[in-house]
C-alpha cells in the first residue's frame, strides 16, 4: 500500500510528544508516511495544549524516566 492510499483511508490523528527534535521529526514523518495525521509536542506543557486542540486518538510518548 502506498502513502496516498494510506492517507485516503486513515482518519486517525496521533499526538507525538518527544523531547529530541530529531526523534520528533523522524517519528512524525514515519507516522505521516503510514497515513496518520500527526501533531507533535516538545514537552508536557505543549502536549497538554495540543491535546485540547486536536482530536488525537493515540498519544506517542518518548522513553523519558520519572524522578531523578
Amino acid at each position: 500500500m502506498n502513502t496516498s492510499e494510506n492517507k485516503s483511508r486513515c482518519e486517525a490523528t496521533v499526538l507525538g510528544r518527544r523531547d529530541d527534535p530529531g526523534a520528533r521529526c523522524w517519528s512524525g514523518t514515519a507516522l505521516e508516511m503510514a497515513g496518520f495525521r500527526v501533531a507533535t509536542a516538545a514537552d508536557g506543557a505543549a502536549g497538554a495544549k495540543s491535546i485540547s486542540r486536536t482530536s488525537a486518538g493515540l498519544l506517542v510518548l518518548d522513553g523519558g524516566h520519572a524522578g531523578g
